[in-house]
């Protein structure tokens, strides 16, 4: 918490012979991320370059034969419902892991190529065969639209062809410019016949002049951006040449449905096996690109790399069961700007689960602070104030717990879980339930429950209160801002600068926004806290200037006073940036209130039920149309205000709070690591 997992320098000498089952296990385990090992008599790079090509061969066979089965099974599977459809991306069908045990690297090869070239050959030739197909559909196709715009014309396509003395161009034109072209055709080029074909808003027209004629022709119907037009190949009549297109189309059509089907069933019987064996690859490949890291003698391998202090009691068993004891293994804790081991976040829960966004800033260096922990909570608030509608942190509540953690992961389920809590909060606290459905205030159209009434202001009414709210979190997020970047300056040394810049700034916040309400007359104090404000925000300032000027060296340090000074305004245009939670709360509440207003406020209480039978289901099918339009409308509103509210609520964490003293500028930690799902090891050996 706070900061990155713990991690060690680690150094491994081991026999040779000992590598590849030590490197599988170590893959196996997920603990270890190689690093590029040293070159010097007498060891000697590792040399695998010659298995990893049949590997990385055998990888694109499989890819390509996965593709082309995959989507012959998907063109199956689209006759089905759509609620199978849905059901199936929600909840993709679960396999049995297959048990795997396949010895050396020379053996997963040969198990893999048998089942690679087993229906290689067939399932390409199957898939040239449908892109084939496909492009001559295209290409049919095309021709088919263009000839069913010459149909009105009832001669043979080769009466155009372009002879010794006439020739044809056919065109399409708008019709705005048919008669300016008309005219400077005839002006320009004598004789000349121009005839519209077929279109409306845009119209297919044909040209027809002297052979010589023809580049004066061109140019006037490039002057009035004209599209030429090559005719088909065809001689027949355009009738006669569309049945036989139809024709030649529904051919192909019968063979591409042959092929699918012998796809489709190569698929049944095959694609899982393919998958299983494209796995093993892709581990195999992994191993063999980590054991290239390596540098080794004819009989011994050395190795280095990064792993968590807590993981090498676990290296060390496992090297001691891979080699009989015949290893030697050395650790060393990093530490000092020497050291740059990659970076591995640790984070409980359910604070882990806004881990993705610290990453897509950046992952933090090694020596800096992990503000994770701090994202959580303030990303959740911020979310909820740009919604402030409890009914809709509700849906996304629910949404995200039972659908997102399956479809997107759990980690990006259980973030936008927690947001929606925090919308739920905001949206209890203004009063907002699908706007005012139920009750708020005196627009309201439901029971008058004291439970929908807002505890606190209705936004609408009083959205001074919100802004200050919104104001306030600000200030105190950028506050949290520089108490973590005192954090992060012990992190790298340099705690005293760190406390007399950030603590500086964190008395220039408190006590100016202090100083600021009563001197603007905002407020009243009196004269302690005057005093007390007006003497801290002053030693504030000072502290700051001081502090700019430490971090400076040499004539630079001269710096240090105006940067400050300026930063100070860039401070309170970071705080007034906090008012969007502000305008993002107002607008999905004043949306919400639009669309309950219009339809129940408006339509639905304009209808009149009557009292006969025809007026009754008048009146029925309208409230079902309302309440369909009402659900739609709403979820609208709240889509859109979900993903305007996240961008924002992100802009919010990465320009004001990261920005005061994050870096991250760290790599990921990323260890060898077996990435199985159709696949478990059992045994010794491969595969493992």
């Amino acid at each position: 918490m706070f900061k990155p997992r713990a991690m060690s320098k680690v150094r491994l000498l081991l026999l040779d012979s000992d590598t590849e089952r030590f490197t599988r296990e170590i893959q196996e385990l997920g603990l270890v991320e190689f690093t590029k090992s040293p070159v010097q008599e007498p060891l000697e790079e590792s040399q695998v370059g010659e298995l990893t090509g049949d590997i990385g061969e055998l990888q694109a066979k499989a890819e390509r034969m996965i593709g082309i089965l995959e989507d012959a099974r998907s063109e199956r599977e689209e006759k089905g419902s759509l609620v199978d459809r849905v059901r199936g991306m929600i909840e993709p069908e679960a396999l049995e892991p297959r048990e795997v045990n396949l010895g050396s690297a020379d053996e997963q090869l040969e198990w893999c190529s048998e089942r690679v070239n087993e229906v290689y050959e067939e399932v390409e030739r199957l898939g040239n065969s449908l892109e084939r197909i496909s492009d001559q559909t295209a290409a049919l196709k095309q021709d088919l639209s263009l000839i069913r715009e010459l149909l009105p014309v009832k001669v043979p396509l080769r009466v155009f062809r372009e002879s010794e003395l006439t020739g044809a161009v056919f065109f399409h034109i708008s019709p705005e410019t048919l008669e300016p072209f008309t005219a400077g055709a005839k002006g320009s080029i004598d004789p000349v016949e121009v005839r519209v074909i077929s279109g409306t808003t845009e119209l297919l027209v044909m040209a027809m002049c002297l052979s010589e004629e023809r580049t004066k022709l061109l140019t006037q119907i490039h002057r009035f951006e004209g599209e030429i037009v090559e005719l088909p190949s065809y001689d027949d009549s355009p009738r006669e040449v569309e049945a036989r297109i139809e024709k030649e189309l529904s051919d192909i059509e019968e063979e591409r449905s042959g092929i699918t089907e012998r796809i489709f069933d190569i698929a049944s019987e095959k694609l899982e096996d393919l998958k299983v064996t494209l796995e093993i690859l892709e581990i195999e490949s992994h191993r063999l690109d980590s054991m290239a890291l390596l540098s080794r003698t004819e009989s011994v391998a050395y190795m280095e790399g990064w792993i968590p202090e807590r993981d090498l009691t676990r290296l060390d068993e496992a090297a001691s069961s891979c080699t009989d004891g015949r290893y030697v293994l050395r650790s060393s804790t990093a530490s000092g700007d020497g050291d740059d081991p990659p970076t591995s976040l640790e984070n409980p829960k359910p604070f882990s689960s806004f881990e993705w966004i610290t990453k897509m800033y950046g992952m933090p260096n090694y020596h800096e602070v992990d503000p994770t922990i701090f994202v959580a909570p303030t990303f959740a608030v911020f979310f909820g104030t740009c919604l402030t509608d409890a009914g809709y942190g509700i849906i996304l509540a629910l949404v995200s717990f039972f659908i997102l953690r399956k479809a997107w992961g759990k980690e990006l389920g259980t973030a936008f879980t927690l947001c929606g809590l925090g919308t739920i909060l905001m949206g209890w606290l203004t009063g907002g339930w699908f706007g005012n459905i139920f009750l708020s205030g005196e627009y309201g159209y439901g029971p008058q429950l004291k439970i929908f009434e807002a505890p606190w202001i209705n936004p609408i009414e009083d959205p001074v209160s919100l802004l200050v709210l919104a104001l306030m979190m600000g200030i105190v997020h950028l506050m949290l801002g520089h108490v973590t970047a005192i954090m992060s300056s012990a992190r790298k040394g340099k705690l005293l600068s760190g406390i007399i810049t950030h603590v500086g700034w964190l008395l220039s916040l408190s006590f100016g926004t202090i100083f600021i309400l009563w001197f603007l007359e905002i407020t009243t104090a009196n004269a302690f806290w005057k005093a007390v404000s007006s003497y801290g925000a002053g030693i504030g300032v000072a502290m700051g200037v001081i502090g700019y000027t430490l971090e400076r060296e040499g004539s630079a340090r001269v710096a240090g006073v105006p940067q400050f000074l300026y930063d100070i305004l860039g401070h309170v245009a970071d705080v007034i940036s906090y008012s969007r939670l502000l305008a993002l709360g107002i607008s999905t509440g004043v949306n919400a209130l639009l669309i309950d207003y219009i339809i129940v406020g408006i339509v639905w209480q304009g209808l009149e039920s009557g009292g006969g039978f025809v007026q009754i289901l008048i009146f029925a099918i309208a409230s079902v149309g309302l309440a369909i339009g009402f659900v739609l409308l709403h979820l609208v509103n709240m889509g859109l205000n979900c993903l305007t509210g996240f961008v924002h609520t992100m802009r919010l964490e990465f320009a004001e709070y990261f920005g005061k003293f994050y870096e991250g500028d760290g790599d990921e930690f990323e260890p060898l690591r077996a990435e199985r799902s159709l696949t478990r090891a059992v045994g010794g050996g491969a595969g493992r």
